[in-house]
């Protein structure tokens, strides 16, 4: 059985979406990380439409990759215009 651990929810560039950042963990094996996109569905809450999981090791290479991004992408508000914040980190829980 996989642990599942959420690190952050990043707004979409839809209206009523978001990209979870999921950390899996098979036992034995090596954390990956999953990006699922999501749709705000009522009051079902958010349902995941697609995912898309890095094989273990891949973060050094994805990191490096988003380094080579145009300067004024790193730069973009953090919020939206209304006031959402654009990344919000999961706390741990005591």
């Amino acid at each position: 059985m996989a642990f599942e651990r959420t690190l952050a929810w990043l707004n979409a560039d839809e209206p009523d979406a978001r990209i979870e950042l999921v950390q899996i963990a098979e036992p034995g094996a090596q954390p990956t990380l999953e990006m699922r996109f999501q749709r705000a569905c009522g009051e079902l809450g958010w349902r995941t439409q697609r995912r898309m999981r890095l094989a273990a090791g891949q973060l050094g290479d994805m990191k490096l990759a988003m380094q080579m991004m145009d300067a004024d992408a790193w730069q973009a508000p953090q919020t939206t215009s209304d006031g959402v914040v654009r990344l919000a980190a999961v706390r741990e829980s005591a």
